[in-house]
Parts: C-alpha cells; structure tokens; sequence
C-alpha cells in the first residue's frame, strides 16, 4: 500500500530544502508525497514551486501583515491539525526552525503520527539567538522520530533525545545543485550592476530587528562608498526591516536595493559575488558549496562548522567591525584566498537521497 508522507512548512527556506526530498520521495514507488504551506512566506516563495516542479497540495491562508510569534501559532496549528486528520498520513516531516516546523511538530505529535526532522540538531545553546529558532529546534527535537542531522557536530547535540539519528548533509546543497545545472540557460538580464567586485548582502533576523540591524545597514552604506566595489542587497519584506533600512537612509545610499529575487536568480547572482555579508543560515552553506567567503552578522551562529572550516567568519553586528572583516577581504588578496578555499563541511548535495533511503526504511514497511 502506497504510504502518505505529510511535509509542512511556511517559509522560502523552508520550501527550498524539502524540495529535493519531495522530488526524489515521487520517484519512489511506496510514497506519496503529500506537501502543506501555512502561507507564512506567500510572497517570497513565489517560483519556487515552478523552479523544483514541486506545488503544494494545500496552501493554508494564515499569514497576517506583522503577526506575532503567537498569531502565527494560533492561526496555523489549527488546519495544520484538520488537514492530518483529513489526509492521515503515514508520518509527518518537519524542516529546519521557522514556526511552521514547530507547528508541523505539534500537530504530528497531538495526531500521534511519527516525525522526522530535516537538518536537525544545530544549536547556539543561548535560547534567545536566534530567536525564535534556538527554541523552536530544541522542542521539535524532543517530538522528534527520525533525526536528519545535516553534520556530525549537529548529530552530536542530539544524543540521548531518542530516536534514529542520521547524517545526511545538509539539503539546501541538493538545491543550490539543482540550479547549478540550469543557470547556463538562464536569459533574464542581471538587475545589479557588474562592473566591479561584488559583495551580496542579506539581513533579516528577528533578534537583530532595531538598532542591531541598523548597525550593519549603516556599514554596508559605508562598504559601499568605495569606489571598487558594487554592494546589492535584496531587501527583506518585513517591516522591521524596511523600518531598518529608513533609519539610517539605506535606500538613498549607494546599495544597490533590490527586492526579494527568485532562488534561481539569487543563486546566480551569488556565483558573481566576491564575498557575501549575511545573517541567513541557507545563505551561509551556499556560499560554502560555491567557494565564496562570508561574513556573519550575528553575535552567534548556529552554523558553527562553516566558521571552523574557514570558509565564514562571525562579525556579529557592530558597524566598525563589520567594515574591518570587509575591507581585510577587498585588500589582502591572501585572507580572501584562504576563505575561498576552504573546504564545504555541509555535504555533497547528495542529502535528499540518503533522507529517502531512511524515510522508506523506517515507514515504507507494513504495519
């Protein structure tokens, strides 16, 4: 009998990391995949559907303009719930930290169905950075089946929780692959400018929101003064950020401001990037898969292997420092080779597989 595998999330990274598992679940001949969006993310998860040729089966309208953690709770775990009852599935997979993950867990766990969690077991061990993050993967890890832990540091935080664990890599890798192979046939012009060194920045987390946030605004618009380099920013929707932005006059600066691109065309705008400048976890193993250093604006990272590897470095958010790490990058050619050169330590794009093999080999059995 053909099982039901139930994904949830809400958010574009979410969407962009189960992708690959979805689309190698439909290969298989014992799993029907069946995937459900809180709508958190409805305006930035546009063309990711068509980009993986993977749609969801519900879209769940519970996003509100600046909802608070327990809207997003309130509102989503109630069809979450209906929706299980509806489709009863064999087993419920949960990705990554975002409120809809947790979500996913609870309704799992209040349905008693089994629940596997992919890239578990990243901790700071400081429950309020990144918040709510830190929080929602400690919980989730308690209700958790079948651990998919993305690295060996990460699996090794989960022991004694219970369960199967199992180091996969980390999926976000299978992603960036996957429009690796298509970016040559990619038409649309560029919407930033080429002409000199790159540097990609993004900024959006939650414990940043204020004078944090302002900080690394206030240096990119001072990085962004020279003469030898372009900086772009796709600037995050959320209204904190935007009120971030207009603090320190970001938009009348000399960032490029873009709005939030498609992946495709984000991949490809990383692959012209001399360095990045991000607080974004996904954005952090990218530029790790495609040899580009990056800068960390946060005062702690889950992410802990890429700064070991050499490949990141943790800048936390004070403007000056932020402007020292960038400038060492743009004038020593051999602290920019060093980074560059470092090795990946979030797999080989090869997680969605090894994701399958387990899921089908603990539920793909009769019961």
């Amino acid at each position: 009998m053909v099982k039901k595998v139930v994904f949830v999330f809400g958010t574009r990274p979410e969407f962009i990391k189960i992708a690959p598992v979805v689309r190698e679940l439909r290969k298989t001949e014992w799993a029907q995949p069946i995937v459900i969006a809180t709508g958190q993310h409805r305006d930035l998860t546009a063309g990711i559907a068509e980009t993986f040729d993977v749609f969801p089966d519900f879209i769940l309208d519970t996003g509100e303009p600046a909802q608070t953690l327990s809207d997003i709770l309130s509102n989503a775990l109630p069809p979450v719930d209906a929706l299980l009852k509806v489709t009863r599935p064999t087993g419920i997979v949960v990705q990554g930290d975002a409120h809809s993950a947790f979500v996913g867990a609870l309704a799992a766990y209040y349905n008693k169905l089994p629940l596997a969690h992919i890239e578990a077991g990243l901790r700071t061990n400081d429950k309020f950075a990144p918040y709510p993050e830190e929080m929602n993967r400690r919980l989730i890890s308690i209700l958790t089946d079948i651990h998919f832990a993305p690295t060996n540091d990460a699996a090794a935080n989960l022991r004694g929780l219970g369960g199967r664990i199992a180091v996969t890599g980390n999926t976000e890798i299978d992603a960036y692959a996957h429009i690796a192979e298509h970016l040559s046939e990619m038409r649309t012009a560029r919407p930033y400018p080429t002409d000199k060194r790159l540097i990609v920045a993004t900024v959006h987390r939650r414990e940043s929101f204020g004078e944090a946030m302002e900080e690394v605004f206030d240096a990119l618009a001072l990085i962004a003064k020279r003469k030898d380099v372009n900086v772009v920013i796709p600037l995050h929707l959320n209204p904190h950020v935007q009120e971030a932005a207009e603090a320190i006059g970001l938009k009348d600066s000399r960032v490029h401001i873009l709005p939030p691109l498609p992946y495709s065309e984000f991949v490809r705008m990383m692959t012209d990037a001399y360095f990045v400048i991000t607080d974004s976890g996904g954005v952090q193993e990218v530029a790790a898969a495609m040899n580009i250093p990056a800068l960390v604006v946060r005062e702690k990272t889950e992410r802990m292997e890429g700064i070991k590897a050499g490949c990141a470095r943790l800048v936390g958010t004070d403007a000056r420092t932020i402007i020292t790490a960038a400038t060492e990058l743009l004038d020593d050619d051999a602290a920019w080779r060093m980074m560059s050169r470092s090795p990946c330590p979030y797999g080989d794009g090869n997680a969605r597989k090894c994701i399958v093999k387990i899921l089908e080999e603990e539920w793909g059995h009769e019961t």
